[in-house]
């Protein structure tokens, strides 16, 4: 953390399960993904079925990608469900392209914060970026 900053959090950071309006269709509960294909990340899957599938064990079976941008369209093509962070696929879960099924989203413990240093009160660029990034999240 920078000394004599203002700390303005933009988004706390969460995982969730993201995919196409029709592949949600099909579940109805956290098992039901069972019988889904899973886009894996490396832990991020494990995360969230401790916290919600907590006295269940469940082994995401997908396809794995070393390029998120790749998970993320593999999602957009119905290929199957996205564990995402909220930041990442904010974007198609505002357009539709992508919905939450069951919205059960995971806190990270994570934040997505600016920082502003005492010199840039007042300054109209440094608002203008502030306000940016407040859009942006």
């Amino acid at each position: 953390m920078i000394t004599n900053a203002v700390t303005t959090v933009l988004a706390v950071e969460e995982i969730m399960r993201a995919c196409t309006p029709a592949l949600a269709a099909q579940i109805k509960h956290p098992e039901d993904l069972a019988n889904v294909r899973c886009i894996p990340d490396v832990s991020d899957w494990e995360v969230w079925a401790r916290s919600v599938m907590p006295t269940q064990k469940f082994v995401a079976r997908g396809p794995g990608f070393s390029l998120y941008s790749i998970a993320v369209q593999q999602a957009l093509m119905a290929a199957g469900v996205l564990i995402g962070r909220r930041s990442l696929i904010q974007r198609y879960l505002d357009s539709g392209e992508l919905v939450a099924p069951l919205d059960q989203s995971v806190a990270l413990g994570m934040v997505i914060a600016s920082w502003k240093l005492p010199g840039g009160k007042g300054n109209r660029m440094v608002a203008a970026v502030e306000d940016a990034l407040m859009q942006l999240a």
